[in-house]
């Protein structure tokens, strides 16, 4: 579709957004190493297969496309295999580490000096958006369940000599390791903004610690949930279960970011929900579909380009082809009388005078509301105050229409108006049966010659 905006004038079309049908569900199971080296209970319930069995008790096609594990910028090391005698740096500090399998192996992490926390998950989870290639990102609806048992770090809370600039790019090696030690924490924006840029939804799977934490962050986010682990990690499958029904029952509406348009939604859900940022709305199960009003507007003149609206979660997007409706030969000379003598027209639109005042002390008094002669206000000949012309020299009237000369009445003998009618307004009113510019003709005269005097 097409949609020519007009600077200054919203357009609203009616979106209908039908639930998407089925896709194969991709998970990616992302932990903390701190959560992971709490015992052997977490390896005997194997939670990264719980996570995705409980997926597919919802949508049947889900399966796993990896895991993998986060810590600390500063206490986590993995040991290089083969380290020749002489080399020195066979232990490498990392924040991230990717595994194709279901879940991390137990022994791939060696513990540095502490394990107090693991911190750099925001970290990981936005190298485990950006990095699709080598993560096995694909084409179906893209889930990535987050479990920790701490709280994280956002932009500005690593050291002075971290660098940001590269945040957004994939950092991770060809042995699939990121090391981390001159890289900062995320923000929350790069973070939502990386999440709806690869279409991605989050389940954050933490303790009751920290859950109030990461409900916060996640009401930042474009579409993530929290669910708090249970004690008992045999029974984790209902939370996750619950909390990804939740997630599929939410639809929300997204769009690619055009400089100088305002983009704003109001849902047509029975709940009446309403987002400016994006449209969000929460459908029962059986729901097909709902509506959605979006207002564009733009302050300025845009340049012809696409607007592209997604529903996260699915690959399917709509494309809206703006243009600005800002082409108009505004050399015209106006009609006076389309903006009621009261303005100026500049390209169809009638802009106030500037010069119009109103004052008195009741505000009694305007200088634009006097008569009119030839579509001007006291003719152009006079200055108006509380509805009155105040005609300059030489004019007369209640517009200012009458001139007080009198060279248009002087005949070429140099009488006026031949001596046989009066000079009103610089033009002869002639007795009769006298007419003509100077009073100079009569019908019924025998000699026309001696009438010009």
């Amino acid at each position: 579709m097409s949609l020519e905006l007009r600077p200054g004038k919203p357009l609203t079309f009616e979106l209908k957004v039908k639930r998407p049908t089925t896709r194969p569900v991709e998970v990616y199971y992302l932990t903390s190493f701190s959560f992971v080296a709490k015992g052997s209970t977490l390896r005997r319930t194997h939670l990264g297969a719980q996570v995705v069995s409980a997926v597919q008790d919802v949508s049947p096609e889900a399966h796993s496309i990896g895991s993998g594990l986060f810590g600390d910028h500063q206490n986590l090391t993995l040991e290089k295999s083969g380290c020749g005698e002489g080399e020195l740096d066979c232990k490498k500090v990392f924040s991230f580490s990717h595994f194709p399998s279901l879940e991390p192996p137990a022994e791939a992490p060696k513990t540095g000096d502490s394990l107090a926390a693991s911190d750099a998950g925001l970290q990981a989870l936005l190298q485990a958006v950006v990095c699709g290639d080598l993560i096995g990102w694909g084409q179906g609806t893209r889930l990535l369940v987050y479990v920790a048992d701490h709280g994280f770090r956002t932009a500005g809370q690593t050291p002075r000599d971290s660098k940001s600039d590269d945040m957004g790019r994939c950092n991770l090696r060809e042995d699939q390791r990121h090391f981390s030690r001159q890289l900062d924490y995320p923000s929350v924006a790069e973070l939502a903004y990386r999440l709806t840029e690869n279409n991605i939804q989050v389940i954050f799977l933490v303790t009751e610690e920290v859950a109030e934490k990461y409900k916060e962050l996640s009401d930042l986010l474009p579409k993530s949930t929290v669910t708090v682990l249970p004690s008992d990690l045999r029974n984790i499958k209902g939370n996750i279960r619950d909390a990804y029904r939740m997630l599929a029952s939410t639809l929300v509406v997204s769009h690619t970011h055009v400089e100088g348009l305002n983009i704003s939604y109001a849902s047509g859900c029975s709940e009446g929900q309403k987002s400016s940022v994006r449209g969000a709305c929460s459908i029962p199960e059986k729901s097909r579909k709902f509506f959605l009003n979006v207002t564009v507007s733009s302050d300025s003149c845009l340049e012809p380009q696409s607007l592209h609206l997604q529903l996260l979660g699915n690959q399917d997007r709509l494309s809206v082809e703006l243009k600005s409706a800002c082409r108009c030969d505004c050399r015209d000379t106006p009609d006076p009388s389309f903006c009621s003598y009261s303005g100026n027209v500049s390209c169809g639109v009638c802009r106030s005078n500037p010069t119009e005042r109103i004052s008195g002390q009741f505000c009694e008094c305007d200088n634009f509301s006097c008569p009119y002669y030839r579509g001007r206000i006291c003719g152009g000949n006079g200055e108006c105050a509380c509805g009155e012309c105040y005609c300059h020299e030489g004019f007369i009237g209640p517009a200012c229409e009458c001139s007080t000369a009198v060279d248009q009445c002087r005949s070429p003998r140099g009488s006026l108006c031949s001596n046989r009618g009066n000079c009103q307004c610089n033009k002869c009113i002639c007795e009769d049966p006298y007419h003509g510019p100077f009073c100079e003709t009569c019908p019924y005269c025998e000699n026309d010659c001696l009438l010009l005097m």
